[in-house]
């Protein structure tokens, strides 16, 4: 039972499929290295393993949390798998006996309807009864979205927080710098969209870069494969703009050149008007994300640093 309690625990935290312990690969890992007894385990019985090991570990941290007198503080988000499934998290923080911020995810629950106040409501109050954490909310973190700012009112209204709740309803900090810093980009999109080209271009043929690279060097530059960001994440785009300004000169005069080998010219073309604004941006962008890093903390105290 110790065996497969292990697996169980070493699927879970490394994401592993279930029918490893089926894996005859695994299994000769396991008995040339350690175990030369060691019985493959079903997917079916490491499933259950999987169940027993959280409930196991649920019902430990429910005693824990009722051991202790302390205020809860919950974060929630509605997070989308790559299988188009939602789930909604619900996270928790709380001062254990030696006074060290803790963080456990209290639920990680299907949404398979609308993402209304009252379904959001209703999908947080099952995980706080669950826990038996009702009567210790001190504060939800949302993003700014309606259904949970609306969501807001189910909860007052079921005496959540007990003591009135003045802070009780926190929006994300981050999320609303998100919103500040998406709004900033569209005045510079046609920049950075140039500047994202031209290094997709460049980094996306094995050739190209190959040439990209001699030309690095020539310029006494350490030839590098730039990360092209992510739209939805602005942090991405900052640190995008932020590795290949160095580069600059040589990706323009690299790129330009290879444009206009193929016949195309402007408005794909990149200038140093682009450069300029990137650098400028830059700047901008590295004040928020200095500030999304701090307040991204979680095993210390960030609420004084947004209040601030």
């Amino acid at each position: 039972m110790h065996v497969r309690e292990c697996l169980a625990r070493y699927i879970a935290q490394t994401d592993q499929s279930i029918s490893i312990g089926e894996s005859p690969f695994y299994k000769e890992l396991i008995t040339s290295a350690y175990n030369p007894q060691y019985e493959p385990v079903s997917r079916t019985t490491t499933r259950n393993d999987l169940i027993r090991l959280f409930e196991t570990e649920r019902d430990d941290l429910v005693a824990k949390i009722q051991h202790l007198s302390v205020s809860v503080a919950l974060t929630s988000d509605i997070w989308n798998a790559c299988s188009k499934q939602d789930y909604l998290c619900v996270t928790g923080y709380y001062l254990d006996s030696d006074w060290r911020i803790t963080k456990r995810i209290f639920g990680f629950r299907p949404m398979d309807f609308a993402h209304t106040a009252e379904n959001i409501f209703n999908v947080i109050m099952e995980v706080l009864e669950t826990y038996e954490i009702t009567h210790r909310i001190l504060s939800i973190t949302f993003d700014n979205a309606s259904a949970n700012t609306s969501s807001i009112a189910l909860f007052v209204a079921r005496n959540i927080p007990q003591d009135g709740g003045y802070f009780f309803h926190q929006r994300c900090a981050c999320h609303i710098i998100n919103l500040v810093v998406q709004a900033g980009l569209k005045q510079v999109s046609d920049q950075i969209d140039r500047i994202r080209d031209a290094i997709s271009w460049i980094c996306s043929s094995n050739p190209r870069f190959s040439e990209f690279k001699r030309h690095c060097k020539l310029n006494s530059l350490k030839p590098r494969r730039f990360q092209i960001d992510m739209p939805v994440r602005w942090n991405s785009t900052y640190l995008m703009l932020q590795n290949c300004l160095e580069y600059d000169t040589t990706i323009t005069c690299f790129y330009n050149m290879k444009l206009t080998e193929t016949g195309q010219l402007s408005p794909k073309l990149l200038s140093t008007d682009d450069w300029y604004v990137a650098k400028i941006f830059v700047q901008f962008l590295k004040i928020f994300y200095n500030a999304i890093v701090t307040l991204s903390g979680v095993y210390y105290p960030t609420s004084s640093q947004a209040i601030h």
